[in-house]
């Protein structure tokens, strides 16, 4: 939770890696707005519509159901937008991840792998984002929960991912990451924020801060030579 809190408090206070967030903040939310958009237009009428709701309230299934599945979506989006961003993410987040660490700590190590390393890293990490996914799915009956507890779990790896890049450590060396004292904290503030709308997604450059922290805190500044360490 510290983590987390330090994450927060050193990007607010520190200008200059605003100037390394806007350009993924504003795609982060673009692609928050085009799957909100596209999930009440399309994919919440047809779930009220084929639902058991529909038979068991008549007339007034839409109007609830879609009421239902709009406030559900909104907090899905989330993590749905979590989800598509571990294909760029360690791209996106690098410079302030690396900015970031050289601030709080004075040093940061740059080691990163070449293109087809990183693309390689960024192509399983959507495959386990995917697989969470699925999990949230078969939990869905728990309403938000279950898509809260799905971003804190990712949120974890992909907000420390660009951190380990730099030390050379990729997936699924990079979940170590769920052993560290931290983590359990920092899951537990990432869940609760996914629960607000947006607000997730324009506290994503905190999170990263938070998430360079626990990598630090976890690591030797040396940068680890493999993938596998």
């Amino acid at each position: 939770m510290l983590s987390f809190l330090k994450g927060i408090a050193v990007f607010a206070r520190n200008r200059r890696l605003w100037g390394y967030s806007w350009k993924p903040l504003l795609w982060a939310t673009l692609l928050y707005v085009l799957i909100l958009a596209a999930g009440q237009l399309f994919l919440v009428p047809r779930l009220v519509e084929a639902g058991p709701i529909k038979s068991w309230l008549g007339p007034s299934a839409r109007i609830v159901g879609s009421v239902a599945f709009a406030l559900l979506w909104l907090v899905a989006a989330n993590f749905i937008v979590l989800a598509i961003s571990s294909i760029f993410s360690s791209f996106f987040w690098g410079k302030l991840s690396k900015v970031a660490e050289e601030s709080i700590y004075g040093s940061a190590p740059d080691d990163e792998p070449g293109w087809i390393i990183s693309i390689w890293d960024s192509a399983l990490r959507l495959g386990y984002s995917a697989l969470v996914g699925i999990c949230a799915l078969i939990f869905i009956w728990l309403g938000p929960f279950a898509s809260a507890a799905a971003a804190a779990i990712l949120s974890l790896l992909e907000f420390s991912a660009p951190a380990y890049l730099r030390r050379r450590v990729w997936f699924p060396a990079q979940l170590k990451v769920y052993k560290t004292r931290e983590a359990i904290g920092f899951m537990v503030c990432c869940g609760i924020v996914s629960l607000a709308p947006l607000l997730f997604v324009l506290a994503m450059p905190a999170m990263v801060v938070g998430g360079t922290i626990v990598c630090r805190e976890a690591e030797t500044v040396k940068p680890c030579r493999s993938g596998n360490a």
